[in-house]
């Protein structure tokens, strides 16, 4: 089996009891790289089981975090791992894993009602989360996804900061910083230089 390495303080998603997280560090700060392998390493852990990618625009899905993780599989050194599809666009993987792209973003909160998965989700990624709208957008999708999560999945949110200070985004992160309720991960490009 590959090895990856994992950066601190991005190992805390591995060891972490809590099955909700925050990420809130500016880019270039390994976000997504971490996000790809963690993907990866529950798909290879929870075989038969779904994971969730989202983010406020769908369109973007495919040049961004589509490409990261197949550009994280390529560096594990499992070459055809993950199988892309379009039309929906999703990927699979050999051991019967589902990765499923959905937009959250938009005027309209219910979006996210018709998600559903017959296997449970393992994993949830909420993407560029300083995207989104509203606070709003983030808990509808938020209690849609947690109805379909399997027992001990995780749901990531992740984003950068927003240059407004008043932003949604950045004044729900400094309310569940020092919360019990998410483990926080924030970084820079120190944390990652090696």
């Amino acid at each position: 089996m590959p090895t990856i390495k994992i950066a601190s303080p991005y190992d805390k998603l591995y060891n972490t009891k809590k099955t909700r997280i925050i990420m809130y560090s500016p880019r270039s700060c390994g976000k997504s790289t971490h996000m790809a392998q963690f993907l990866q390493w529950t798909c290879i852990n929870n075989t038969e089981r779904d994971i969730l990618v989202t983010r406020a625009n769908y369109n973007a899905l495919d040049d961004s975090f589509v490409e990261e993780i197949l550009d994280v599989q390529d560096k594990a050194g499992l070459d055809g791992f993950f199988r892309k599809k379009v039309s929906p666009l999703r990927m699979t993987t050999p051991l019967g894993n589902n990765v499923i792209f959905k937009g959250i973003g938009g005027a309209d909160y219910s979006r996210t009602r018709g998600l559903k998965t017959r296997k449970g989700f393992a994993l949830a990624i909420i993407e560029e989360a300083q995207q989104l709208p509203s606070e709003l957008n983030l808990k509808h999708a938020m209690s849609t996804i947690s109805r379909n999560m399997m027992p001990g999945g995780k749901i990531i949110i992740a984003g950068n900061p927003h240059e407004v200070k008043g932003h949604w985004w950045n004044q729900f992160c400094k309310r569940m910083r020092n919360s019990n309720k998410y483990e926080y991960i924030d970084a820079t490009y120190l944390d990652i230089w090696d």
